[in-house]
């Protein structure tokens, strides 16, 4: 089985997929209710200047999570090759 990696480390550009999200209750709340669920492909497509936070593409739609957030989802890739 592929390791999992938290959405954090994806570089910009790289598509996954999200495996398992991993946090509170009403973060958890939130995430699902911008369209992030376990299944979605997922692409980081630009950070602000200082590299927080950072823009994702999913379900077509551009959405800002802070890195300390990121870093509940947990994603895998979508090829072969490792990130």
């Amino acid at each position: 089985m592929e390791e999992l990696i938290p959405l954090s480390k994806v570089p910009m550009g790289k598509s996954v997929i999200i495996e398992a999200i991993n946090c509170r209750k009403s973060l958890m709340k939130r995430i699902y209710d911008m369209g992030m669920t376990e299944g979605s492909k997922i692409t980081p497509v630009f950070s602000s200047p200082f590299g927080n936070p950072v823009a994702y593409d999913v379900k077509n739609t551009l959405i800002a999570l802070r890195k300390k957030d990121s870093n509940h989802i947990l994603v895998r890739c979508l090829d072969e090759g490792s990130i």
